[in-house]
């Protein structure tokens, strides 16, 4: 996330990073995209849009976008490989 104080400057935002690295730990533990993301369900992880919805309360006018998504298979697979 961008520094409050100098806005060209990016710093880690503890509360996401925890959850990137329980999915690297479990997958380090020999678990499959499948299972992390039922694992980060189970444990009441906020997936990205969850995440960027709950700190950005008004950012979407429709409220078509906001529901509730779940963590997906394709969101663990890019964080893992950074795509």
């Amino acid at each position: 996330m961008k520094d409050p104080s100098n806005k060209h400057k990016l710093i880690v935002d503890e509360e996401s990073a925890r959850v990137v690295r329980r999915i690297f730990q479990l997958c380090s533990e020999g678990c499959g995209y499948l299972k992390v993301t039922k694992v980060l369900r189970e444990e009441g992880y906020l997936n990205p849009t969850e995440y960027f919805l709950n700190k950005n309360p008004g950012y979407y006018k429709s409220t078509h976008w906001i529901r509730n998504f779940d963590w997906r298979i394709e969101t663990v697979r890019c964080i893992l490989t950074g795509a």
